[in-house]
């Protein structure tokens, strides 16, 4: 009951604010995207993807990831004529080779976050920067976070702003 009346109380106070609220400038953004579409940050990934170390794990997994078929082909036409030893030993094979996959996409998967970390340290300082220039630029009253907001029209989102601002700053190596 106290939670159906608190429910009544927040709309009450939201319609009778409606006043106001007409003269509140509303924006969002979503900062992690601003980041993802800067040039900035395409072009640390791809000096990754460039490295030694990442063609690697990538040459790697494309041949873990032709094994696998291959032994899956291979269980499909065979299967039927294997003893049960020779189903177990598959079965571990098969385990295995699994397992080297996941281990090698894994090293690509934290080298990835590891490098998504760096730019975000980076970038922070740029980030917060743009967000607080483009808020008193547009007199925006209340700035919320993309995600958090079910429906919002592209004319209330900041983020493609946020991201050319991004792409103007200079960044330290």
């Amino acid at each position: 009951m106290t939670k159906l009346f608190k429910g009544f109380a927040l709309v009450a106070a939201f319609v009778f604010s409606m006043g106001a609220a007409a003269q509140t400038k509303i924006a969002v953004v979503d900062m992690q995207a601003a980041m993802q579409n800067t040039q900035h940050f395409k072009t640390a990934l791809e000096s990754l993807e460039a490295t030694q170390n990442m063609k690697t794990f990538r040459a790697e997994l494309k041949t873990i990831e032709g094994d696998l078929k291959a032994m899956d082909e291979r269980q499909k036409k065979e299967a039927s004529t294997w003893s049960q030893e020779q189903a177990q030993q598959f079965q571990q094979q098969w385990q295995y080779k699994r397992q080297q996959f996941e281990s090698v996409a894994r090293n690509i998967q934290g080298a990835m976050q590891r490098e998504v970390g760096k730019l975000q340290q980076k970038m922070a300082p740029h980030i917060q920067q743009g967000v607080q220039d483009i808020v008193t630029a547009q007199a925006i009253d209340v700035l919320l976070q993309r995600n958090a907001v079910l429906i919002a029209g592209p004319q209330f989102d900041i983020t493609p702003q946020l991201t050319e601002k991004l792409n103007a700053a200079k960044l330290a190596n």
